[in-house]
């Protein structure tokens, strides 16, 4: 066998692996997101456990948040920290469709705007928060960190108000 024959075949075969090689990469690259998407199940469930044990320690505080009753300073600052517990596991879905999926960030805002819809406290509290990371920025001067998930919720918002919503025929209280 010549040189010319050798060569030719050793250059097929380089080029065969460099494929093969890179099919498996992309297989595993595949593999590990498939993995990250249980894993970030597996961590939105310990959330959703983590908010409920919140609410039930904390149950008439919660609901009568939520009812729009009068709260003392007190139940109203543990109100409002539970308020950002929730915005925080918003956020989370949104980082996580953001980087690893399976849906559209557009599912985790929509959702959250749809709360804060439903639950003018909350709105409130937000909007209050908006607020107060806004004058931090602006005593700084840096850029709103989570400027993308507020502007969709916003936006969210905006729609919703520009629309007649029914009426839901019962209160939800869990909403996550």
């Amino acid at each position: 066998m010549d040189s010319a024959k050798l060569n030719d075949r050793m250059q097929v075969l380089g080029i065969f692996a460099v494929v093969a090689s890179l099919v498996f990469v992309g297989m595993q690259i595949r593999q590990d997101q498939e993995i990250a998407i249980v894993e970030a199940n597996s961590l939105r469930f310990e959330h959703a456990e983590s908010l409920a044990n919140l609410v039930e320690k904390n149950r008439d505080i919660w609901i009568g948040g939520l009812d729009g009753d009068e709260l003392s300073k007190e139940d109203f600052a543990v109100f409002a920290a539970m308020a950002e517990v929730l915005e925080e596991h918003y956020i989370h879905l949104y980082v996580r469709y953001l980087r690893i999926g399976p849906f559209p960030t557009e599912f985790a805002t929509r959702d959250y705007a749809y709360v804060l819809y439903r639950n003018p406290v909350l709105r409130r509290i937000y909007e209050g928060q908006k607020a107060y990371t806004a004058a931090i920025e602006d005593a700084f001067n840096l850029i709103d960190g989570q400027n993308n998930f507020r502007a969709s919720v916003d936006a969210g918002l905006m729609e919703l108000d520009g629309h007649v919503i029914p009426e839901l025929t019962e209160k939800r209280y869990i909403l996550w």
